[in-house]
């Protein structure tokens, strides 16, 4: 009957309304841990390395930090995303030089301030670290092991 099925349309309504409360309260925690609290993580001769978990934001950014060093060095510069066959503690990614050396020790700071700031600060922590660009373009090469 009509009131019958008036009852089951409300029930499934108040059902997926519940549905995505959860799923925007789940969303936004993970993305304020994520992307508004990132790990403060350390960038040593083996780049950043951690739990996987720790590394969410870090990985991204890494590509951003190599674009700049590409454009001011004038060269192409590398990504190395390490996780195949290692033990999770030694996820990581590093970034490599033009040389095939690794990243410039100047430049670790400069990948820990990116890495771990938060995202409403993140233009102005770019601006901060690498200024205006002379160039505009820089070409990044991702590997992987």
């Amino acid at each position: 009957d009509r009131f019958g099925m008036a009852q089951a349309t409300v029930v499934v309504a108040v059902v997926v309304a519940a549905l995505a409360v959860v799923w925007w309260r789940r969303h936004r925690s993970y993305y304020y841990y994520y992307y508004e609290r990132p790990p403060a993580l350390s960038y040593g001769t083996a780049g950043f390395r951690g739990e996987a978990s720790t590394l969410q934001v870090a990985m991204e950014r890494v590509g951003m930090v190599a674009a700049m060093r590409s454009r001011d060095a004038g060269r192409a510069t590398g990504v190395m995303v390490t996780a195949s066959h290692n033990p999770e503690r030694d996820n990581g990614c590093k970034i490599v030089d033009g040389d095939g050396g690794m990243l410039a020790m100047a430049w670790e700071k400069k990948a820990e301030a990116i890495a771990a700031c938060a995202e409403g600060e993140l233009d102005a922590t770019l601006a901060e670290q690498f200024g205006r660009p002379e160039r505009e373009t820089g070409v990044v090469v991702v590997g992987r092991d």
